[in-house]
């Protein structure tokens, strides 16, 4: 059996060494198109800080491992097109051929370059790949002036990393808050409050960009050097070639099939499920593609696993806060709450804060949770990923059983207090029908 991978990222490398682990005797071949091995594209941002100090600690494999996992990994190399069962590809410049039983899609995602006037004629960063980063590091004075056009994940670690190597920077973002995919507004407005070293500009319409300026509706912004971190959207070319069926991205059933017998696809090319809901989102989060590599890995040997729908759980880091979000946003339909308090007991030297909202439907029924906070936020969140998945009430939550110490947590657990304020919203609405 011959099963070809297109995408040598987190996703397609996760898959190949999943199948070797599962099966010795398949022959597993893998088609990357850059010239390096799967490396964290998460770690970026803390290479440009100097908080990960040497760029080859964030290398996943070496291409020993390959070898040794008798993968056979072909660097640049780039798939073209498809004939029958064949992957028409492109090594090294030279045009060869190779024949696959299954075919596994992990192309990735590619940058969206915003239509702003001028941007086209201006030299400016963006930071997707560890090539991205050395330019950035390689740039880095320290007293200059930045501007960095996006407030997403990658936008806000960004401007931390900058501001931490002493740039002075600013922040720039179209909606009305910060990190708009993975927080609500009323606690990206609670975040922004606390930021004192980054300048934050929120609901920006840029109107212009020149080699000196990023000219917004209301005021004109000087930089030395101009960052565009605008979101990713899925690379789609081939699968186009192929007729699979696309809408946001790759349409794949619960097996993670598309709509072509013995090709799969995985990670940020494929649109999945979100937890008690009907909406199809693209997630680009390398747990998700983790998962979703394995379980490819074990449906191609038979195990028929199903994919669950995702939860999305996902944190970041924003100076010193950190800023994590599960499951849904706030709906006209869902009922919130928010609980803010110290992360240790008010009476210890400390004053570290953390920001809970819960959201549920109106039976109580838990289906989202957002946090920013000084530490613990990813094991609060976990436990509310654990809640959702489990389809607790708030009620249910509100009973959880937490452990206290006054040097590490307080008694009144943020997210025990958040779910009993949103039981108590929940039950004045049923009394009230």
């Amino acid at each position: 059996m011959q099963v070809v991978i297109i995408g040598g990222g987190t996703a397609g490398t996760t898959c190949a060494f999943e199948l070797r682990k599962l099966n010795k005797e398949i022959k597993i071949t893998v088609i990357e198109k850059t010239n390096q091995t799967a490396y964290s594209p998460c770690s970026l941002p803390y290479l440009i800080s100097g908080e990960i100090a040497d760029f080859s600690q964030v290398f996943l494999y070496q291409k020993s491992d390959y070898q040794k996992n008798q993968i056979d990994l072909l660097l640049n190399s780039e798939a073209i097109d498809f004939v029958g069962n064949k992957v028409i590809f492109l090594e090294n410049q030279e045009k060869k051929e190779i024949t696959y039983d299954f075919l596994v899609f992990a192309p990735g995602s590619k940058l969206i370059t915003p239509k702003i006037k001028g941007l086209e004629k201006v030299d400016y960063h963006s930071l997707k790949t560890i090539t991205d980063a050395e330019k950035i590091c390689d740039q880095n004075k320290g007293d200059s002036k930045s501007v960095i056009i996006g407030g997403g994940m990658i936008g806000v670690e960004l401007a931390t990393a900058l501001a931490d190597k002493g740039e002075d920077v600013f922040l720039i973002e179209k909606q009305p808050s910060l990190l708009p995919k993975i927080i609500d507004q009323d606690i990206g407005e609670h975040l922004e409050k606390e930021l004192n070293n980054i300048n934050v500009i929120t609901n920006a319409e840029i109107t212009e960009i020149t080699d000196q300026w990023v000219v917004l509706k209301e005021r004109k912004i000087a930089y030395d050097k101009l960052y565009v971190c605008t979101g990713f959207q899925p690379k789609l070319a081939l699968a186009k070639k192929l007729n699979l069926k696309i809408d946001k991205g790759i349409v794949v059933d619960q097996y993670l099939q598309t709509s072509q017998k013995n090709i799969y696809a995985i990670g940020d090319c494929i649109e999945i499920n979100i937890s008690n809901s009907d909406e199809k989102v693209l997630s680009q989060l390398g747990t998700l593609a983790v998962s979703q590599a394995r379980l490819v890995a074990q449906n191609i040997l038979g195990s028929g696993e199903s994919y669950l729908p995702a939860l999305n759980t996902q944190i970041t880091k924003f100076n010193n806060w950190d800023i994590g979000s599960v499951g849904l946003g706030h709906k006209e339909e869902f009922l919130t709450a928010t609980y803010k308090g110290l992360v240790k007991s008010g009476y210890y030297n400390d004053d570290l804060k953390m920001i809970v909202k819960l959201i549920c439907q109106k039976d109580g029924l838990l289906v989202g949770g957002q946090i920013i906070g000084h530490g613990e936020v990813a094991g609060h969140l976990h436990v509310i990923s654990l809640a959702i998945l489990q389809k607790m009430s708030v009620k249910d939550l509100a009973k959880l059983e937490t452990s206290y110490n006054p040097a590490i947590i307080s008694i009144h657990n943020p997210v025990v207090k958040a779910a009993e304020i949103l039981d108590k919203k929940v039950t004045f609405l049923k009394d009230k029908e």
